[in-house]
């Protein structure tokens, strides 16, 4: 018996062989239930049956080979998240290309003269396509409407919200970082898989997968270099927005300082007028008749009155303007010490300055 008569199913395509109309007749229904039928249960159950036929028979082989590639093809195309179908489908293909006699020797026995490399050859192309499409479609884009919630997201119990926001925004970080490695890698991957499976270009298929993650760890450094350098464009223009703030309040400090040194001295010579209207007052008791008295009396209170009244109303401006500052020096304060700056050696800085201006116009009196 030559190989022709021995190796039936599909290579009975390539010889010119003809099945029996009963095997094609049946084959065709069980492939109709295969690719038309509605019930899993029902499909499942033909592809079994198809997978028993067609190692047992010749004929049915022959017929499987004229029209059973394409319903075989589209399993495992379209319904691959089906493992029953798949396998049934891949076990069905294997029975179709082993002869029947191979089928009922022992299973570690090779008979490579069986094969047609030919055939193979034509099964092979037809199915690359289909394969190479399905394995980037696979690699390169994850599963959609798969919603998973981390633990992470959740507020801890005692958590404030300061922290939580910044524990979620660095979990997103590192998602975002996560993913775009995996991108990579897939892309990569599928590249790799689609291309040639010889082994000499191995190391082309890392290079090219090293180039990638390269690229992605090289926007990711050029992100986090444009947002710091936002960052501390914002942080100069607030420092220099606190800059003019801070010597704005260090000239109001310096007006409300010389305003208070000149109410002083205003005091200073109400006190000394007060002083020479009381001398004179006892002069005046001492020199004239008790007559003279009660005018001295009401002339001295009323001066004081007039100075006292006049020394309130300058007090009181005087606060009301202190407090104002006061507020504006705390407002600032504040901001400063959010941006970091040591705002007692501010103010040390500031008497030092006041003190150095004090000294010069002391000397040059």
């Amino acid at each position: 018996m030559d190989l022709a008569s021995r190796y039936k199913g599909v290579v009975g395509l390539v010889f010119g062989d003809n099945a029996s109309p009963n095997e094609d007749s049946y084959i065709q229904r069980l492939l109709d239930r295969i690719s038309n039928g509605t019930l899993p249960d029902d499909r499942r159950s033909a592809i079994v049956e198809l997978q028993s036929v067609v190692a047992e028979s010749n004929a049915a082989q022959l017929a499987f080979g004229a029209s059973g590639f394409p319903v075989v093809v589209g399993i495992l195309k379209d319904q691959r998240d089906d493992v029953e179908m798949v396998r049934g489908a891949l076990e069905t293909l294997l029975g179709a290309l082993t002869p029947i006699d191979h089928a009922r020797a022992q299973k570690t026995e090779v008979h490579a003269a069986l094969m047609n490399s030919d055939l193979l050859s034509r099964l092979v192309k037809s199915l690359e396509g289909s394969i190479r499409e399905r394995i980037v479609d696979v690699y390169s884009r994850p599963k959609s409407e798969v919603a998973v919630v981390p633990a992470d997201l959740e507020q801890r119990s005692g958590e404030n919200e300061k922290d939580y926001i910044n524990r979620v925004k660095a979990f997103i970080e590192k998602q975002c970082s996560e993913i775009q490695n995996l991108l990579a890698r897939n892309a990569a991957l599928a590249e790799d898989v689609a291309s040639s499976g010889r082994n000499e270009q191995s190391q082309g298929s890392e290079q090219r997968a090293s180039t990638v993650m390269e690229k992605v760890h090289i926007d990711s450094i050029k992100r986090e270099l444009q947002e710091t350098s936002q960052r501390l464009e914002t942080i100069k223009s607030e420092k220099a927005k606190m800059e003019s703030e801070a010597s704005e309040y260090k000239n109001v400090a310096a007006k409300l300082e010389s305003d208070l040194k000149g109410l002083s001295d205003a005091y200073n010579s109400l006190e000394q007028a007060n002083y020479h209207l009381e001398k004179e007052v006892r002069s005046l008791k001492g020199g004239e008749g008790p007559m003279e008295y009660p005018d001295v009396e009401a002339i001295k209170e009323e001066v004081r009155k007039e100075a006292q009244k006049e020394s309130e109303d300058e007090l009181n401006d005087l606060l009301v303007c202190l407090g104002q500052e006061e507020s504006k020096v705390e407002k600032l304060t504040a901001k400063l010490v959010e941006l970091g700056v040591d705002v007692d050696k501010l103010l040390e800085d500031i008497g030092d300055e006041s003190q150095a201006q004090g000294e010069c116009e002391d000397d040059d009196q």
